[in-house]
């Protein structure tokens, strides 16, 4: 197992990762991420991204948005493809 020599030096070689406090979420969030709506989601990605075996939606274009808020009062969106592209969306 890793101990805090090798943490302490992973860090320093990786000067861009940052150590944050997490974000307490609410107790209803943390309910409703189960098996069973996991498994839900998954099956309805499945049913549009494929139809007979053939891939209908490419996964450069399936997304994930994280929504955060990076300055103060300031949100911002997260947009990271299922190939890995991101994109920053802020408001106007």
């Amino acid at each position: 197992m890793a101990g805090v020599d090798w943490m302490l030096a992973f860090l320093d070689r990786n000067r861009d990762i940052a150590l944050r406090t997490p974000e307490a979420k609410s107790i209803q969030r943390a309910i409703d991420f189960n098996r069973v709506k996991v498994a839900g989601f998954c099956d309805s990605l499945s049913s549009i991204t494929f139809s007979d075996n053939t891939r209908l939606i490419p996964p450069s274009q399936i997304y994930n948005v994280d929504e955060h808020e990076r300055r103060k009062n300031v949100p911002e969106a997260v947009c990271t493809s299922a190939t890995g592209e991101t994109a920053f969306i802020q408001p106007t």
